[in-house]
């Protein structure tokens, strides 16, 4: 039988408990959640702070426009000393001509295959790319006048150009110094380039659309551009065309 007494005793030892156990904040002696360790005893590096910046995007990384998305990095329009701009979706475009270009570059093994690679290409949402001629590919030459667009090369995409290459080329269509352009490669100072740094880095051959006669059947060379040297010039024979780099224009 439990007397007054003993009920007493009973919510006078509660009481005590309560009031003692209110002395202690949960937040310091209670267990991680992820484990037993106290959370008063977790060393946490700055980085891993929970509920600190270093969880979240730097404020200078979010995109205004992005709606929320924390993820969108932006991304500001740069121009090149030489006019060419860069509108971070993949493409670049030449504010000397108005013309819109891959940044990037392609490799084609043949010359339907790379007018085949730019009518496909979606880079940037547009649909409308195609293989540059070696006139389109000429605005792209910095630092060399001799094989620029209006330099002392006569190369152009003529028929003059296209039915007799020998004919047409001139030692003006040699370029300049190798490895001497306007553009140095990132990090490797020694090595320049004659082509704008808005584009990745590649300086070698580049396939044009600009095609000549053929000599056999199968025979589907063009004119290029070498943009180590900025020169022009056409492969001898088939036989030394393995895969060369590409880079689309849009139509214009």
């Amino acid at each position: 039988m439990v007397t007054c007494a003993t009920r007493l005793a009973l919510v006078l030892a509660l009481s005590t408990a309560w009031a003692c156990g209110s002395s202690s904040s949960a937040s310091d002696k209670g267990p991680d959640p992820l484990g037993d360790v106290p959370l008063s005893e977790i060393d946490y590096g700055q980085e891993d702070v929970p509920g600190t910046d270093a969880e979240l995007p730097l404020a200078d990384s979010l995109d205004p426009d992005a709606d929320g998305d924390a993820d969108v990095v932006p991304c500001t329009f740069v121009t090149s000393p030489q006019g060419f701009r860069d509108n971070c979706d993949g493409t670049v475009t030449d504010t000397n001509t108005g013309w819109t270009w891959e940044k990037s570059h392609q490799w084609a093994a043949s010359l339907d295959e790379a007018k085949k690679a730019c009518l496909s290409s979606r880079t940037g949402g547009f649909n409308d790319w195609l293989l540059p001629s070696i006139d389109d590919m000429r605005t792209l030459i910095l630092g060399c006048p001799a094989t620029q667009p209006t330099g002392e090369c006569p190369v152009h995409d003529l028929a003059s150009c296209t039915n007799n290459e020998t004919s047409c080329r001139a030692d003006s269509c040699n370029g300049c110094a190798t490895n001497q352009g306007p553009v140095e490669k990132p990090g490797d100072p020694t090595r320049k380039c004659y082509l704008d740094s808005s584009f990745d880095w590649y300086c070698n051959l580049y396939w044009s659309a600009t095609q000549v006669k053929a000599k056999t059947t199968g025979d589907k060379r063009s004119w290029y551009v070498t943009f180590y040297d900025a020169a022009i010039n056409v492969p001898p024979s088939m036989a030394q065309i393995d895969s060369w780099a590409m880079r689309c224009v849009r139509a214009h």
